[in-house]
């Protein structure tokens, strides 16, 4: 499965790696079209239609708002309303700069939505069949180790998971879990526990919530060995297996893509 040298430089385990643990899993992901249709996938496009989506949202909302009130103060029929919708001027009848950016933000954004949607469809095939190769080659089935570390995520809050490749000892795992947390809370308030925890989380949210990305512990932690990887998920009760696959060539980070909820984890 790993097609090279081990993750991390470690001998393979004696215990079974996580695809081995797992093999009604392991023969669904080793179909091409059932691998497809088992993951959560998400590319550049999906961020982009996202982005735009809300820059939609926000037009239009901003210009409903402006209009509603414009229409309560006027008195004039209400059959009007969507007539003067996208008219942008204000009650004197002077161009209304707000009023010109919501409508244009609606206008434009849409659009791309749609094609982002549309260039989606026509490329999630080839996307799916190269990260399908990129598993088969040196990816992997990777449990997720729960810490009760909790870092903020934006405006939110995710926990801190740790993971090992194939080769690493499931106790090596368990070890550097219970390393990362006496570190943090032995003494909390300590300079060096404040240090630590913050170089934890800023490797565990390495390349951004949204990309799934973990990242090795030992980038935060030298002491912790290579081949261990921490990550960030806001979904704290969602702590089943990821399909995990290297990102480049140095094996330091893992892209890591969600089963649908209706795989089978057996």
């Amino acid at each position: 499965m790993m097609g090279g040298a081990p993750l991390g430089g470690y001998q393979p385990a004696s215990a079974p790696a996580p695809q081995e643990r797992y093999p009604q899993l392991n023969r669904i992901l080793h179909s091409e079209d059932t691998f497809g249709r088992s993951i959560v996938f998400a590319n550049g496009l999906d961020t982009a239609r996202v982005i735009f989506l809300f820059i939609a949202v926000i037009g239009f909302g901003y210009n409903l708002i402006a209009k509603l009130q414009s229409f309560g103060r006027s008195g004039r029929p209400w059959g009007y309303f969507f007539q003067k919708f996208f008219d942008m001027h204000d009650a004197n009848g002077y161009i209304d700069a707000g009023l010109v950016i919501s409508i244009y933000a609606f206008i434009i954004a849409i659009p791309i939505c749609i094609i982002l949607f549309i260039a989606k469809k026509l490329t999630v095939n080839s996307s799916i069949t190269k990260l399908y190769d990129q598993f088969n080659h040196n990816g992997f089935v990777a449990d997720l180790v729960p810490t009760g570390l909790i870092i903020p995520v934006g405006n939110t809050k995710g926990q801190v998971y740790v993971l090992g490749a194939p080769n690493v000892p499931p106790d090596w795992v368990q070890g550097a879990v219970q390393h990362m947390v006496a570190a943090v809370t032995t003494d909390p308030k300590s300079r060096e526990a404040k240090a630590y925890f913050k170089a934890l989380s800023k490797v565990a949210m390495a390349g951004g919530l949204a990309a799934g990305v973990a990242a090795e512990a030992n980038k935060a932690d030298p002491s912790i060995p290579p081949g261990i990887f921490v990550t960030s998920q806001v979904r704290n009760a969602d702590a089943r297996p990821r399909v995990a696959v290297p990102v480049g060539n140095d094996f330091t980070k893992l892209r890591l893509y969600p089963l649908k909820k209706n795989v089978p984890i057996a």
